[in-house]
């Protein structure tokens, strides 16, 4: 691992603390300097906040569960379907 992966997995809690403030990336590069007297790229910066902003709002849902949400769904977008056959 390099020098400047290595950084970024380093600083990792306070990007993740960062994303659960909703914290821009401006914020999250000041607040690096601020500690470590440098950051990193800001596209990197950018996908690691957006990365833990996702996991913070995706919802937690069990698998079965899940599964036969998926299935229930599949069936009432079935079902509202208009049935009709055009023979033109």
């Amino acid at each position: 691992m390099g020098g400047a992966q290595s950084f970024r997995a380093t600083v990792q809690p306070l990007v993740r603390d960062a994303a659960a403030r909703d914290a821009s990336v401006n914020d999250l590069a000041r607040s690096l300097r601020a500690i470590y007297g440098h950051a990193y790229r800001r596209a990197d910066m950018l996908v690691d906040l957006r990365v833990y902003r996702v996991t913070a709002l995706a919802p937690q849902i069990d698998q079965p569960s899940g599964v036969s949400e998926m299935l229930n769904s599949a069936v009432a977008i079935g079902q509202a379907m208009p049935r009709y056959f055009d023979f033109r």
